[in-house]
């Protein structure tokens, strides 16, 4: 059964969004098939039929569908329905370098303070090293002071598996890896 045309019930938002979708897509080099191979990798199955009919204004972008198309084109859903949805997403995709030079300059700014935390978490590890040493010799280590050593000990080898420069490559490369990542290394604690 063919799917009936739906132009005449369409909203202005829907055509932006409509304009928005097409333009995105071909701005990427991608076909309609290509498009949907990209929503079916990203677990939304939307067949290359739909999307030619939401591009040619003969059907509207479900709510969940437009969500999940916004999301791969990486804007707000409200910008692809802007009355002028094509300057809009510009203006988005044009800010896209500002807010990643902020973000290199506070990662920049957050790897000095991590290589001066780094240099005195050396020299502290010798001197907590040869204090415990002092302690035990001196019949001071008892099982309260034993514990603050051992939980430092357990927090520095953490410290030492860390590679933040790897982790910042990563997430050059996939996001999302990073994210797991956390998520994993919080769970280890």
């Amino acid at each position: 059964m063919a799917e009936r045309d739906e132009g005449d019930l369409l909203t202005g938002e829907d055509r932006a969004f409509a304009r928005a979708m097409r333009d995105a897509r071909e701005a990427r080099g991608w076909s309609q098939a290509d498009f949907a191979r990209e929503l079916a990798g990203r677990g939304f199955a939307l067949t290359q039929v739909t999307i030619s009919r939401v591009e040619q204004m003969k059907r509207a972008a479900r709510l969940g569908e437009a969500m999940a198309i916004a999301d791969t084109f990486g804007v707000p859903l409200s910008t692809m329905t802007a009355p002028n949805a094509a300057v809009a997403m510009l203006a988005d995709v044009l800010d896209r370098p500002r807010e990643a030079f902020a973000a290199m300059e506070q990662f920049r700014i957050a790897a000095a303070r991590v290589g001066y935390l780094w240099h005195d978490l050396h020299r502290d590890v010798g001197y907590a090293q040869r204090l415990r040493s002092e302690l035990a010799q001196t019949g001071e280590l008892d099982d309260e002071v034993k514990a603050m050593f051992d939980e430092h000990q357990t927090t520095v080898d953490r410290l030492l598996r860390f590679d933040p420069v790897a982790d910042a490559k990563q997430a050059m490369v996939d996001p999302d890896a990073i994210a797991e990542l956390t998520t994993w290394r919080m769970r280890e604690e």
